[in-house]
């Protein structure tokens, strides 16, 4: 992604299901 962790939320709806857990697991 282009946009920095903390706007994980918004990456988290452009990524695919698998890539936003992967995410999620490094934001929390």
């Amino acid at each position: 992604g282009t946009q920095p962790p903390f706007a994980s939320t918004g990456v988290i709806k452009s990524l695919t299901p698998a890539r936003s857990h992967i995410l999620v697991q490094h934001d929390h």
